[in-house]
């Protein structure tokens, strides 16, 4: 199906049910959801790998619900967001293969940064010399509210070069609404901040990392 193939990059399984299409991202991408509304499929169906899966209609039904109230929530922002913003952030995502991004206020503005939380595998900390590349855009938008949500840059650059109306979610689901074409990327919260600085303590016999709270 049309709609279905151009998903296919976030996920195999897709549901259909009353009107409605759900796309569940892949590992590592499994913290995103494209909703969409208002599409030609009625009759419940689920499908993993492109084969129909025999699950009862209303436990599809109970599953589309649930897909669905993740968007009704308290706002802590909403805001707008070009193209043109949002496709230098992808190019910097991409430039510098950074791991995340979070968006938080910063002075009343939007401020987004970019970061790399890469792991050392024995150790599980932060690689030195990654550990201070912080990219930062400020946006000439203005929050009133104070916020803080993380994604994973895998996830937002499979998102399609488009203009968005973003919401960011009490429930720790941010919503990206396409507005040329009515989609929804659902994307949950990675609950994690930058990386400022790292360095060995010969005190402590360790390396030492701060982390910012929100609205550093």
């Amino acid at each position: 199906m049309k709609i279905e193939s151009s998903f296919n990059s976030f996920g195999k399984s897709q549901l259909h049910c009353n009107n409605r299409f759900a796309v569940f991202g892949d590992k590592p991408n499994d913290d995103v959801v494209v909703y969409r509304p208002n599409v030609a499929f009625n009759k419940p169906a689920l499908h993993i790998d492109g084969v129909k899966k025999s699950v009862p209609a209303d436990a599809l039904e109970h599953l589309m619900t649930q897909v669905q109230s993740l968007t009704v929530c308290d706002a802590n922002a909403i805001f707008a967001l070009n193209k043109s913003d949002f496709d230098f952030i992808k190019q910097i995502c991409i430039k510098k293969d950074v791991t995340h991004i979070r968006f938080h206020t910063k002075n009343n503005i939007l401020r987004i940064v970019m970061f790399d939380l890469r792991m050392q595998d024995e150790l599980l900390r932060i690689q030195r010399k990654r550990s201070q590349q912080v990219f930062v855009i400020d946006l000439e938008i203005r929050i009133v509210k104070d916020f803080s949500f993380t994604a994973k840059a895998s996830s937002l650059k499979k998102l399609p070069s488009q203009d968005y109306s973003v919401r960011i979610g009490s429930n720790g689901i941010s919503v990206f609404t396409s507005i040329a074409e009515e989609s929804h990327y659902l994307i949950r919260d990675q609950r994690i901040s930058e990386p400022l600085i790292s360095f060995f303590s010969p005190r402590l016999n360790s390396d030492i990392l701060f982390s910012p709270v929100p609205n550093f």
